[in-house]
């Protein structure tokens, strides 16, 4: 059976809003819907953010996303069975 990268559930390509992903389109649905500077500056840094992780870095945002956690909680978790710990 075919499993990890190979699957044929992932090669589907993430929905992208030009360039970047379409997560993008939400400061920019605000910026149209409530025009400021901040939503401006805000719409263009997430913009920036987004190409970055997608073309320079070349990952998704779920793999991105992925990254972080183990950047910040490293790879291997310690697990604790709470029913087996209360039980003795």
């Amino acid at each position: 059976m075919s499993t990890g990268r190979s699957h044929w559930s992932n090669g589907a390509r993430s929905a992208q809003f030009f360039v970047v992903n379409a997560v993008a389109c939400v400061p920019l649905l605000v910026l149209v819907l409530r025009p400021s500077w901040l939503g401006l500056y805000a719409t263009m840094a997430t913009f920036a953010c987004l190409f970055w992780v997608e073309k320079v870095k070349k990952m998704t945002l779920s793999a991105f996303a992925r990254s972080i956690n183990i950047a910040l909680t490293g790879r291997v978790k310690a697990s604790l069975n709470l029913f087996k710990e209360t039980s003795r």
